[in-house]
């Protein structure tokens, strides 16, 4: 199938974690988990999975639709903006903000069920999700990223900011990134 792939990150959690007893760490990170979760389905995504203080989720799955990219980056968007007063609901004092950093690409995959007769998880696999996951972790906090693959298709409909060309592990040659600005 060809997906749009996004990887999300919440930077600031290990810190915020340190500070608190396991209990509150876990509800904690529910609140955000439910937040984030919340908003990726209002806007069509299918939820890959959980990594610690990371999720990774995809459009064009299981229910393909023609604006799936765009629909992707302007979820991306939303959590950026939507973050700020979710963490003032969480966190009235500040002590528990946390940012997110938020990497998308788009490319072919297979998505579906994955595992044996006792255990089956819902998974993507592909270069997508690779290359996602290593961009992300070039991210910002506060930046939603998205490879050429995207800006090819979406340019005319968002604001763009190209960035240097950057290096991924596992990838021969730069490739090109650009941070949304808007629409």
């Amino acid at each position: 199938a060809d997906l749009t792939y996004m990887c999300a990150e919440i930077r600031g959690f290990a810190q915020i974690a340190a500070s608190l007893e396991p209990p509150e760490v876990v509800d904690l990170i529910n609140q955000y988990l439910a937040f984030l979760v919340g908003l990726l389905r209002r806007h069509g995504a299918t939820v890959d999975r959980f990594t610690g203080n990371s999720l990774r989720a995809c459009w064009g799955a299981l229910s393909p639709q023609p604006d799936d990219m765009l629909r992707a980056v302007k979820c991306g968007m939303a959590l950026q903006a939507e973050l700020v007063q979710f963490n003032r609901l969480v966190s009235p004092g500040g002590q528990h903000k946390v940012e997110l950093c938020i990497a998308f690409h788009g490319g072919e995959a297979v998505a579906g069920s994955l595992g044996f007769e006792q255990h089956y998880d819902f998974t993507v696999v592909g270069e997508v999700l690779s290359v996602t996951h290593r961009l992300q972790e070039l991210t910002r906090p506060g930046q939603v990223l998205i490879t050429q693959s995207l800006q090819r298709k979406l340019k005319d409909q968002l604001k763009l900011l190209l960035l240097p060309a950057v290096e991924l592990r596992g990838r021969s040659g730069p490739i090109a990134v650009f941070m949304v600005q808007g629409l």
